[in-house]
């Protein structure tokens, strides 16, 4: 599992994009139990195609920790590793619970 004490809680983004970056933060928050249940379903398709979106969504918005969770989980979830997606989704639960986002100076 990712030790989300590990990966640094905070992310430094362009002024203008601070109120977008924490509005996605919070989307991804409220979509955590939609992928707990695709999990207990074992529905793997699911599970990719939400962890491929937070993965790309993640460099996109220059939250490279989004990024690489994002692949994990979706890298988990292809070879239909029911204990890695989970561990890893509870690493991306703490991530977004500790993020903060800080304006770039």
């Amino acid at each position: 599992m990712t030790d989300p004490s590990k990966i640094n809680p905070i992310v430094h983004v362009q002024a203008s994009a601070v109120s977008i970056v924490q509005k996605y933060i919070r989307q991804c928050q409220k979509n955590l139990p939609e992928f707990y249940q695709a999990l207990k379903r074992q529905d793997f398709s699911f599970l990719i195609q939400e962890a491929h979106k937070i993965k790309g969504t993640g460099a996109l918005m220059g939250v490279m920790n989004l990024n690489m969770l994002g692949e994990r989980i979706e890298i988990a979830a292809r070879e239909n590793n029911l204990k890695e997606v989970h561990s890893q989704l509870d690493a991306l639960a703490q991530y977004l619970n500790v993020l903060t986002v800080v304006a770039q100076e």
